[in-house]
C-alpha cells in the first residue's frame, strides 16, 4: 500500500507543475483580466452608489414640491373662506404670514410679516379664515408686528356673552376665562361669546361657555370658555381694519 500511495503523490506533483507551467506564459493575462473585472465590479457599484443618491434626492425634491403644493392648496382654501367670511360680514380684512411663534411656554402670540408698512396699528383684532378671533395686535414696527393671542395671559378684551351679558375676556394659555360677571346675570352654559367690531355692524365670534363657576362669597362668577379658534398651527392671520 505505500508505494502505491508514494507513486500517487509523485504523479499529483507532477500534474501541478505540468499545469503550472502551462499556465505560466498566462501569467500576466490572467493578473490583466483579473484586474479588469475587477475594476469593472468597483465601476458597477460606484454607479450604483451614485444613482441610488440620485434617486434619494430627486425624491427628497418631489416631497418638498408635494409639501409645497399641499400648502398653496390650503393657502387658496384660507383665502376663497376669508374672501366669503369678508363679503359677508362688511369688513376690510389685511392677510398677513406668520413669520414666528413665541417660544416661551408661559407666552402665546405671533411675529407678523408686516407692520406700519401695511397700515396696521396697535389694538387692532385678529381673526382667522372663518371669522374666529384670534387676538389683537400690541406691537407695530416698520415691516412687522406682534399679535397677542387670545389665550395669552396677558390678553384681555371686553366681550358680549349671549343676548345681554358682558364681562372681560382673559386668557390662561390653555383657552380663556370671563371676569366680572355679576351672580344675578342670566348666562348659561353654551351661551354664545362674541364681539362687536367699531367699524362695522357685525359681530366676530369668540366661543362659547364652558363652565360657570361661582363663588360662595363672592360678588363675581368665573367663566370658563371654549374658544371657537381650536388652537392649530397658523400660516397666516388676517387682520381686520
Amino acid at each position: 500500500m505505500y508505494l502505491p500511495s508514494k507513486t500517487k503523490l509523485k504523479f499529483l506533483i507532477i500534474y501541478l507543475l505540468v499545469v503550472f507551467l502551462l499556465f505560466l506564459p498566462f501569467k500576466g493575462a490572467i493578473r490583466n483580466l483579473f484586474s479588469f473585472f475587477s475594476h469593472q465590479l468597483k465601476a458597477t457599484t460606484q454607479r450604483s452608489v451614485q444613482e441610488n443618491e440620485k434617486l434619494k434626492k430627486e425624491n427628497i425634491s418631489l416631497q418638498i414640491k408635494l409639501r409645497g403644493s399641499q400648502h398653496l392648496k390650503k393657502e387658496n382654501q384660507d383665502l376663497r373662506k376669508a374672501l366669503d367670511f369678508k363679503a359677508d360680514k362688511e369688513f376690510d380684512l389685511i392677510g398677513v404670514g406668520v413669520l414666528s411663534f413665541s417660544p416661551s411656554s408661559w407666552r402665546r402670540s405671533l411675529l407678523l410679516n408686516g407692520g406700519k408698512d401695511i397700515g396696521l396699528k396697535k389694538g387692532l383684532l385678529a381673526v382667522n379664515e372663518k371669522g374666529e378671533l384670534l387676538g389683537k395686535i400690541t406691537d407695530v414696527e416698520g415691516i412687522f408686528s406682534h399679535l397677542l393671542l387670545i389665550n395669552d395671559p396677558n390678553f384681555n378684551l371686553p366681550v358680549f356673552i349671549g343676548e345681554l351679558g358682558s364681562g372681560l375676556l382673559k386668557g390662561n394659555l390653555t383657552e380663556a376665562k370671563i371676569l366680572y360677571i355679576e351672580e344675578g346675570e342670566a348666562v348659561k352654559k353654551g351661551d354664545r361669546i362674541w364681539v362687536k367690531v367699531d367699524s362695522s355692524t357685525s359681530v366676530i365670534e369668540v366661543g362659547t361657555v364652558k363652565s360657570i363657576k361661582k363663588g360662595t362669597n363672592q360678588l363675581f362668577c368665573e367663566i370658563a370658555v371654549k374658544l371657537a379658534f381650536p388652537g392649530s398651527f397658523l400660516n397666516k392671520v388676517f387682520i381686520l381694519k
